[in-house]
């Protein structure tokens, strides 16, 4: 189920048939293409963010000099940072469809950003596990609880808010 929904529309340099190629060959370097529509200009697939699937919807309109893509994308965060940061990387994959050297991120999570959140989830599992094998303990160190609270907080943002 999608919660997050972001549209955004950019111009592309290319005509309407050339734009859909280039669409669904960056698509598919990040993702799946689910379908093509020729007729309509119309590109849908998936791709991910982290652990989330984001699908995208593209459709291209304009002439033979210009188009303008306009992008759909539903992630299943309430904000969208999931669909957003799809969008944007499928726009950066596009814009680098020609250059041997640019590496694609099937998850756009780099090393980095895949540390932090296994830390936190192995954090919070160790917490969990030690909170329920001993409850008393955690009762008189309200503040390695909300040490801890923020320490996921911080790893959450610094995974999710990584340009």
């Amino acid at each position: 189920m999608a919660f997050g929904k972001i549209s955004q529309e950019i111009s592309y340099n290319q005509s309407s048939d050339k734009t859909l190629e280039i669409l669904e060959e960056a698509l598919s370097r990040i993702g799946k293409v689910r379908s093509v529509d020729s007729d309509a200009l119309i590109v849908k697939g998936k791709t991910r963010f982290g652990l989330q699937t984001i699908k995208i919807e593209a459709t291209i309109s304009g002439d033979d000099d210009e188009s303008v893509i306009s992008f759909v994308g539903k992630s299943d965060d309430i904000k969208g940072l999931g669909a957003k940061k799809g969008i944007e990387r499928l726009i950066e994959t596009m814009e680098n469809i020609d250059d041997p050297n640019y590496e694609v991120s099937k998850t756009g999570f780099d090393g980095l950003q895949w540390t932090y959140l296994i830390s936190g989830i192995l954090g919070i599992t160790i917490f969990l596990i030690i909170l329920s094998v001993s409850p008393d303990w955690f009762a008189d160190k309200k503040a390695v609880v909300l040490f801890l609270s923020a320490a996921y907080v911080w790893g959450y943002s610094k995974v999710m808010m990584k340009k």
